[in-house]
């Protein structure tokens, strides 16, 4: 296969995501978060072996992953304050390593969105990582909410 194949990208955004996912497990403070994240990198490392090995069913994403994960995301939404406005990255270390991430989870849905339309896949695994990026956006918030950051001054740079 010529190392432009989308499976060849597929595979370095997965591998790109679950390190950055390792980044941001080594700055939770909280066990029982840090264990979900490491629970994520195990299925995105199985989502790897799914897409490697010409989509062997062995390394299925199940339906019960993407509910489990749609139920922890519905959990942390109502941990923090509903968002009425539009969110900028970058409040504190922690949320800011989730927003990276969440972006690299989008890219890896767009080219599984991809592949999909060339070699059709189960709704599971597409369904997945749609809830894993809007997981880590709940999350991102979550983590801004609890560790009450500055907001940043708006300042008119131009005056």
């Amino acid at each position: 296969m010529p190392k432009h194949d989308l499976r060849f990208e597929l595979l370095g955004s997965l591998d790109e995501l679950n390190s950055v996912l390792g980044l941001v497990k080594t700055k939770i403070t909280e066990m029982q978060q840090a264990a979900f994240i490491e629970s994520l990198q195990n299925r995105i490392m199985t989502l790897s072996a799914y897409i490697a090995d010409d989509y062997n069913d062995e390394y299925l994403i199940s339906e019960s992953d993407v509910a489990e994960l749609e139920n922890k995301t519905r959990e942390m939404r109502t941990l923090y304050p509903k968002q009425t406005l539009l969110t900028i990255p970058g409040h504190n270390e922690v949320s800011a390593h989730i927003d990276v991430s969440r972006t690299i989870a989008r890219r890896v849905e767009r080219n599984l969105s991809r592949a999909h339309e060339t070699k059709p896949m189960p709704e599971s695994v597409l369904e997945f990582m749609n809830s894993l990026s809007g997981f880590l956006f709940a999350f991102a918030r979550y983590v801004e909410h609890k560790m009450k950051s500055e907001t940043i001054e708006k300042k008119d740079v131009w005056s």
